[in-house]
């Protein structure tokens, strides 16, 4: 898993080409660039199972690009994307550094790839005046990214930021997930943003499907943990408290203030497919944790209607 940390591509036995990689196979998904043949038969094979496969990749990177647009508009202008990706047209990097309306900012990039690291310092300055450094690093070992992020001085974690986890926390098992968010809870500031968008497994799958999924992740090394919106609470824990419209379905989040429903009485069946895309999608404020104790059930029930995402 490239953009976690996990994985960068198996090595091809024969040594010619590497193997396909979690980022480039995503990158092949979304239409981008920055893949190599060993990753567009890796998408072709999950597309030509489901052709859905796509619309579901597109629901996290929308889910993304609104919630960065919902927090541009309330104040927020330092980020953390963390497992980012090659720097595509669906990327974080390319929407700050490429939309004046985001107001340039500070962004730090992290990912387990070099391939991912190399693209980033190559990248031109953005023309937005936005700030970027790019952390090559493991997400299951969140203390020295987090260190690493510290020493090179770009965010100012002594303010508000947010941190993307976009499509990402699937790659980690339970106890990695839960130190990874732990972790990020020690170093942001009350305030704090969390944006996190995650997979989980279609209501049916069908004997095609599981065999392109399964190839996927024998390719790339990936493994996966596709929990459900039920489990979202649990995962996040106690100091991060979703915001509204609260933990929804991936392809149905909107900010607080938009309609949930816009357009036509008929959606095309694109739309349908990503609002039906399987997982799930939040905006979780990090809060004060209590002095008593670090239950859970301590927190007030109020502190999940939120309305207010200011820094």
């Amino acid at each position: 898993m490239s953009r976690t940390g996990i994985n960068a591509g198996q090595v091809d036995p024969a040594g010619t080409e590497p193997g396909p990689a979690d980022a480039r196979v995503f990158d092949a998904l979304t239409r981008g660039d920055d893949n190599i043949s060993a990753d567009r038969e890796v998408a072709s094979r999950l597309e030509a199972a489901d052709p859905r496969v796509y619309w579901w990749a597109v629901a996290h990177w929308h889910f993304r690009r609104q919630a960065m647009i919902a927090l541009a508009d309330a104040g927020f202008r330092q980020w953390i994307d963390l497992g980012c990706g090659l720097p595509n047209a669906a990327s974080a990097y390319d929407l700050l550094a490429t939309d004046p309306a985001l107001g340039g900012g500070r962004l730090v990039c992290v990912d387990n790839d070099p391939i991912v690291i190399t693209h980033l310092q190559h990248r031109p300055p953005p023309a937005t005046g936005l700030h970027v450094a790019a952390v090559l690093g493991d997400l299951r070992d969140p203390d020295q990214v987090m260190a690493d992020i510290v020493r090179l001085d770009v965010v100012d974690l002594g303010e508000p930021v947010a941190v993307l986890l976009t499509a990402v926390l699937h790659h980690l098992d339970d106890p990695a997930a839960g130190r990874l968010l732990a972790v990020l809870r020690d170093y942001v500031v009350a305030g704090s943003v969390l944006v996190v968008s995650h997979p989980s497994s279609p209501p049916l799958i069908s004997p095609p499907l599981r065999a392109a999924a399964a190839h996927y992740q024998r390719a790339t090394g990936a493994h996966w943990t596709l929990r459900a919106i039920s489990t979202a609470p649990d995962l996040l824990g106690p100091w991060w408290i979703p915001h509204p419209p609260g933990i929804t379905p991936v392809g149905r989040w909107h900010p607080a203030s938009a309609d949930p429903n816009p357009g036509d009485d008929q959606d095309p069946p694109e739309l349908e497919a990503l609002r039906a895309a399987p997982g799930w999608a939040v905006l979780a404020a990090a809060c004060s944790p209590p002095q008593a104790t670090n239950d859970a059930a301590s927190v007030p029930a109020e502190h999940y209607a939120t309305s207010d995402i200011r820094p």
